[in-house]
């Protein structure tokens, strides 16, 4: 017979695991703490070129369209690997994109933490050919 526990939000779950619900909760707000303490450097002129030096390496491309034979504007400069103060600036971590990929690839990362893993080697591999290629 299973065990099971509450969780502070009500949901019987089993012992050995952790609420879907409060589990998201937390993770979400972990993701906003983090993004306002380095949310500032998107306004430094350090990051505006940083920016455009990426959107020129890329010539102003979304990369993930690129891969898909497609031409279309790059307009948002992603962070492959999340955000944080310590790799805000690696341009090596930077790639091209427009709204549309740029919102399918946040709906892979919070999908789950194996498709998140599967679609950041996905960036990394087509930034790589996209630099072989027309770099």
């Amino acid at each position: 017979m299973a065990l099971y526990k509450q969780c502070s939000c009500g949901e019987l779950i089993p012992i050995d695991s952790k609420c879907d619900t409060c589990n998201s909760e937390r993770s979400k707000n972990k993701y906003n703490y983090e993004k306002s303490n380095y949310k500032r450097l998107y306004h430094t002129i350090k990051w505006q070129r940083l920016r455009d030096s990426i959107r020129i390496k890329f010539k102003y491309m979304c990369v993930c369209c690129w891969n898909d034979g497609k031409i279309k504007d790059g307009k948002i400069v992603h962070h492959i690997n999340e955000a944080n103060e310590d790799n805000f600036f690696n341009k090596d971590n930077l790639i091209l994109l427009c709204h549309e990929c740029h919102e399918k690839i946040h709906s892979r990362y919070e999908s789950s933490i194996d498709e998140n893993r599967k679609c950041k080697k996905e960036l990394v591999a087509i930034k790589e050919r996209f630099e072989e290629e027309l770099g």
